[in-house]
C-alpha cells in the first residue's frame, strides 16, 4: 500500500509507528480479551448461566451505560438465557453508580449475580453489601479507580493497571469492556455460532459518543462498527437511523457523536434511560420507530434546555466575573442535572477554562450534582482526588476521567469548593496552559490541494477524540469570487486561487458576514461527491 506523502507526514507527527496497520486496521488486530478480562470472571458468569441463576445487569444512565447493558441483554437473548433483569438507575432519584437503595433492591429481588456496566469501580460499600448477601459481583467499568477498590468477585477495568496506559485496550469505553467480556464468555460456552461482529454497530457508536481516544482497539471497533451500521444495523439502531433522517446517507463517526449518540443520551438526561434501553434491545421495528421518535423529541427538549441554561450561566459568569478565575464554578438549583455536562463543555470552549456546573437541589444533605470538563494540561480527576485528600468531607463523592468528571458537594460548601479548586490550579498550572493554541497539522498551498489528497485523507477515518480530522493552514491563498449562500444567507462560499490560476472551492459555515484573513486561514480538505462526480473542497474553520 502506497501512502500519500501528506498522510505519511500527519501520521509521523502524531507518533504512529505502524502506518500500514493504522490505515488498514483488522479485527484480527484486536488485543487478546484476556489482557483485561480474568478467565475466572468468564467462567463464573458461564456457570451462573448454566445453572440458570438470576443475573442483574446494572448500568449507568448515559449512552455508554445504556449501550453496555443493551449489549449484554442482546447477547443473553442470543444464548437463550432468560433469567436476567436490568436496572438502569434514575439520574434524579438515584444518582450515579451503585447506591445503597439500588443494591438493596437487587438483593430483595433475588439477584444471584450482579454485573455492573460502565460503573461500579468506586462503589466499595455497595459491593460489600451485595457480597454480604451472598450475591456474586462482577464490576465492569472504565473509569479511573480511587485508592480503595470494591471487593467484587472480579473487576474488569483496563484502568486498574496504570502501568498499561500504552496498551491498545487501555482506553476502551464501558461498552468496549463488555464486548471483551462477551468474547471470553462465548469462548467458554463454545458458542461459535454467535457472530459477535454484528454487535459492533452498538460498540462503535458508543466508543465515539463517550469521547474516548480512537486509537488502538477503539479505532478497530469503530471502523468495523461503521461497516456494520452501514450494512446490517441492529433493529434498534436501524430505527434510530431512520428517525434521525440518515437512512440514505453513509454514516460516519460524526453522526455517532453528534446525531445518534445524543438521542440515546437524551433518555437518561431528560427522564429515565429505559426508553433507550428498550429501543436498543427491541426486535419489533414498528415499536422501535415509536421509541426512536420519542428519543428524538426528548433530544429536542434537551437542546432547548441546554440553550437556556448556557445563556443563564454566561450571564452569571459575566456578572460575577468568574471568567477571570482559573476554574469556573457556577450553580443554580433549577438547572437540570441531566444537561449540565453539555453546558459545561460549551462554557469551557467559550472561556477556555476548566468548568464545573452544579445543578439541582441538595437532596438529604447528599450534595448537589456537579459536572466537570477540563482543558488540555489540567487533569480534573487528579485535582478532585487532591481536594479529597487535602480537605476530607468537602467532596461528597466524585469520579470520572482526566477531562470529564462527576462530583457532588453540599450547597453550603460550593463557595469553599470554588476557592479550593482555584487555589490548587493557580498554584500548580502555568499561565500558558490557559492560552488556546492555533493547533493544526500541516501547512499546504493551493497547489497541494486536490481530489487525490482529499481521498487519501479519508483513510485516516474514523475521526474523533485522539484522532482528530486533519487541520491545514492554507498558505498564501488568493481569495476570489466570494458569495453568500444558504437559506438565510448564513454561509460564505468562495474560491482559493494561486498565481498559476489554479482554483479550489472553499466554504465557511455560519459566518458569512465576517471577513476572511488569508494570512490565518485554517480548514479541512474534503472530497465532495455529487451526481457521480468528485471535487475537492476546503471547509474553513478559522
Amino acid at each position: 500500500m502506497s501512502i500519500h506523502p501528506v498522510v505519511h507526514k500527519i501520521l509521523t507527527y502524531r507518533g504512529v509507528l505502524n502506518k500500514q496497520k493504522f490505515l488498514q486496521p483488522s479485527l484480527k488486530g484486536l488485543s487478546d480479551p484476556l489482557n483485561i478480562v480474568p478467565q475466572g470472571a468468564g467462567e463464573l458468569i458461564a456457570d451462573t448461566i448454566r445453572q440458570n441463576n438470576k443475573i442483574y445487569i446494572y448500568g449507568d444512565y448515559d449512552v455508554d451505560g445504556v449501550c453496555s447493558a443493551a449489549l449484554l441483554v442482546n447477547f443473553f437473548k442470543e444464548l437463550g438465557f432468560e433469567n436476567y433483569q436490568t436496572l438502569i438507575p434514575s439520574r434524579y432519584e438515584n444518582g450515579y453508580g451503585l447506591t445503597p437503595d439500588t443494591a438493596r433492591q437487587m438483593a430483595k429481588n433475588g439477584a444471584d449475580m450482579v454485573i455492573t456496566v460502565d460503573c461500579g469501580i468506586t462503589s466499595v460499600k455497595e459491593v460489600e453489601y451485595l457480597k454480604n448477601h451472598n450475591i456474586k459481583v462482577i464490576v465492569t467499568d472504565h473509569h479511573l479507580p480511587k485508592d480503595g477498590q470494591p471487593e467484587a468477585d472480579f473487576i474488569i477495568n483496563p484502568k486498574i493497571n496504570p502501568e498499561k496506559i500504552n496498551e491498545p485496550d487501555y482506553s476502551l469505553c464501558g461498552c468496549g469492556v463488555v464486548f471483551k467480556l462477551l468474547q471470553i464468555i462465548r469462548r467458554i460456552l463454545n458458542r461459535k455460532d454467535i457472530n459477535l461482529k454484528k454487535y459492533l454497530d452498538l460498540v462503535g457508536l458508543t466508543t465515539v459518543a463517550d469521547i474516548v481516544p480512537l486509537t488502538g482497539d477503539n479505532r478497530i471497533l469503530v471502523k468495523y462498527g461503521l461497516d456494520v451500521i452501514n450494512s446490517t444495523p441492529s433493529p434498534g439502531i436501524e430505527a434510530l437511523v431512520e428517525i434521525s433522517r440518515l437512512k440514505d446517507k453513509k454514516i460516519k463517526s460524526y453522526h455517532h457523536g453528534f446525531v445518534l449518540g445524543p438521542r440515546i443520551n437524551a433518555s437518561g438526561r431528560i427522564d429515565v434511560a429505559d426508553t433507550a434501553l428498550e429501543l436498543l434491545t427491541g426486535d419489533n421495528y414498528a415499536n422501535n420507530l415509536k421509541l426512536a421518535e420519542e428519543l428524538d423529541n426528548k433530544n429536542k427538549d434537551r437542546q432547548d434546555l441546554c440553550e437556556i441554561t448556557f445563556n443563564e450561566a454566561v450571564k452569571i459568569i459575566e456578572k460575577d466575573k468568574y471568567g477571570k478565575n482559573r476554574v469556573i464554578v457556577v450553580y443554580q438549583p433549577h438547572w437540570v442535572k441531566g444537561i449540565i455536562g453539555i453546558v459545561a463543555s460549551r462554557i469551557m470552549e467559550k472561556y477556555y477554562r476548566p468548568v464545573i456546573i452544579f445543578g439541582g437541589e441538595d437532596r438529604l444533605n447528599e450534595g448537589v450534582t456537579g459536572s466537570a470538563r477540563s482543558i488540555d494540561g489540567i487533569d480534573m480527576f487528579e485535582i478532585l482526588s487532591k481536594i479529597d485528600r487535602d480537605s476530607p468531607g468537602l467532596l461528597e463523592k466524585f469520579g470520572g476521567h482526566t477531562k470529564a468528571a462527576g462530583l457532588s458537594v453540599t450547597r453550603e460548601n460550593i463557595d469553599k469548593f470554588r476557592n479550593k479548586i482555584n487555589e490548587i490550579v493557580c498554584s500548580e498550572c502555568k499561565e500558558e496552559v490557559f492560552i488556546k493554541k492555533k493547533d493544526y497539522d500541516l501547512d499546504v498551498t493551493v497547489d497541494d490541494i486536490n481530489v487525490n489528497l482529499a481521498k487519501a485523507l479519508e483513510l485516516l477515518e474514523p475521526f474523533g477524540e485522539g484522532n482528530r480530522k486533519p487541520v491545514f493552514r492554507i498558505k498564501e491563498p488568493v481569495i476570489e469570487n466570494q458569495r453568500i449562500v444558504g437559506k438565510n444567507g448564513e454561509h460564505l462560499m468562495f474560491e482559493l486561487g494561486n498565481v498559476n490560476g489554479k482554483k479550489v472551492r472553499g466554504i465557511r459555515f455560519n459566518s458569512a458576514k465576517s471577513e476572511i484573513n488569508p494570512e490565518q486561514l485554517f480548514g479541512y480538505i474534503e472530497c465532495n461527491r455529487y451526481n457521480g462526480g468528485e471535487y475537492c473542497q476546503v471547509k474553513i474553520i478559522s
